[in-house]
């Protein structure tokens, strides 16, 4: 994967090499000038041009829009390529290193290969397992017994403080001259050749790291062979499988690459390609213990637990885990929550609770209140609002009351019939917002010196958007009223 000057981004593929465009991909093969439609490898050069790599047939070069051959064959012999690297000199002479596993490294210029050498290196069966450069433009050299620099066609071991003479596989620079690298069960992150952290890796049998990318957050995303691929997000050691999430459990991910607007692409063995859109956030479904995919509410104590309101009950997210609130408030509580709303560290919960109106109860060290109904709203006049299916608010001067204490007003008109009361929300001007099936209401509720309930109704039915479903309503720091 590689993306070109003008931000299109570029695939190595079994079948040519695609460009895609931001909506379609444009596909370059043999009968556009490709040596061969096996496409292994990518690089480009400060202008732009693309260094195109094929398995068994040598290099491509596409510049100006044209695809011409640059070197494919040494003494008759076809160059094999597993990786292309490029390097450009002082006089900005592209020097091209193309080489296999196990293989030859071969060094080109000018479109001629300069010298071609055994990956034996200081006499002793050390291969190559990669080439790559760092930021500061040197060429350091992923060797099976460590790293090497690379430098006027000399390999010099490079002692890292902390690692140990073992196989490297995958490299990923870091804005601050660091770098992380993944060999056998392990993640390292080395700076000034001292490993400053070690991420343990005991994900199957083989935990080769043979894929990695830092991303500019500083998320760890890597692949183990055949396994998928995972992600240790910034400050933390929790490994997430991600590519469960994508049903990838059992795929080769061996490319990753974060695009200009940040986006994270992923390319696979025989299951195509992802592009991870601003998902440095951990996403939870099911498959993690999540009550239910259908979330309708969240929100936060003050610890930082975040309680999740779904079809399907209570579920609490704390450190990456999930806990399901599993007990049972009454007899028929279906576990359908609507809304969760807190105030102070109380949390006040609309649900399809069926033989009671209102139960409290305790978990976790936090304090709910349920009660049946769809949405709920207290007022700063001390008043407490549930809305219900039936066009009507409930008004209630305590959280809990007998029946004949409660104020039933209808939102539209004088009647009561079917109209869910979706969202009730207080702003800081006293104005309270009802967002119902049928539309918006502003209202008051004013409670006078006499302690009688004064309410006055705006509506709005030239707006074809207020006077429609209203699902969702806010105040943001400007208060702007956002529906």
């Amino acid at each position: 994967i590689i993306q070109d000057k003008d931000g299109y981004m570029w695939f190595a593929t079994a079948n040519g090499v695609s460009k895609f465009d931001g909506n379609h991909f444009k596909n370059y093969q043999t009968n556009d000038g490709l040596n061969s439609n096996s496409i292994i490898s990518l690089a480009k050069n400060n202008r732009g041009d693309l260094f195109i790599g094929t398995f068994e047939n040598g290099i491509n070069l596409l510049k100006d829009h044209k695809i011409e051959n640059y070197v494919s064959a040494q003494n008759g012999k076809n160059l094999l390529i597993s990786y292309i690297l490029l390097d450009t000199l002082e006089n900005h002479t592209p020097t091209i290193f193309a080489y296999s596993r196990w293989g030859k490294l071969n060094i080109i210029r000018n479109q001629k290969i300069v010298r071609d050498s055994s990956q034996y290196v200081n006499e002793s069966k050390l291969f190559i397992n990669k080439l790559e450069k760092l930021p500061n433009g040197n060429l350091i050299a992923l060797t099976t017994v460590g790293l090497y620099n690379y430098k006027a066609k000399i390999f010099t071991k490079i002692n890292i403080v902390g690692l140990p003479n073992t196989d490297i596989y995958c490299l990923s620079p870091y804005k601050d001259n660091s770098y992380f690298i993944g060999t056998k069960g392990a993640i390292y992150h080395i700076k000034n050749n001292i490993v400053i952290k070690k991420y343990l890796i005991n994900i199957t049998r083989n935990n080769d790291v043979v894929s990695i990318l830092v991303d500019k957050n500083q998320n760890i995303w890597f692949s183990i062979m055949n396994k998928g691929f995972y992600l240790i997000a910034n400050g933390t050691d929790k490994i997430i499988d991600v590519g469960k999430k994508f049903d990838l459990q059992n795929t080769l991910v061996n490319k990753y690459l974060e695009d200009s607007e940040g986006n994270i692409w992923i390319s696979t063995l025989g299951k195509g390609l992802f592009c991870i859109n601003n998902l440095y956030i951990n996403s939870y479904n099911e498959n993690d213990g999540l009550s239910s995919n259908n979330v309708y509410s969240i929100e936060k104590d003050n610890s930082g637990k975040l309680l999740l309101g779904t079809f399907n009950g209570i579920s609490i997210l704390e450190n990456g885990g999930i806990t399901l609130f599993k007990k049972n408030l009454s007899p028929g509580f279906t576990a359908y929550v609507y809304e969760i709303k807190k105030i102070e560290n109380d949390f006040y919960i609309s649900s399809s609770l069926v033989n009671n109106d209102y139960v409290n109860d305790t978990f976790m060290g936090m304090k709910l209140h349920f009660s049946k109904g769809i949405s709920f709203s207290k007022l700063s006049n001390g008043l407490y609002l549930f809305g219900d299916r039936t066009n009507a608010i409930h008004i209630q001067k305590t959280i809990q009351v007998e029946k004949n204490q409660i104020i039933r007003l209808p939102v539209f008109g004088d009647k009561f019939f079917n109209n869910r009361i979706n969202k009730i929300f207080e702003d800081s001007n006293k104005n309270i917002w009802i967002g119902t099936s049928l539309g918006l209401c502003k209202a008051s509720l004013i409670i006078d010196a006499s302690g009688k309930l004064k309410t006055t109704k705006q509506f709005f039915p030239s707006n074809t958007i207020l006077n429609s479903k209203i699902s969702a309503i806010i105040q943001d720091h400007d208060k702007h009223i956002w529906i």
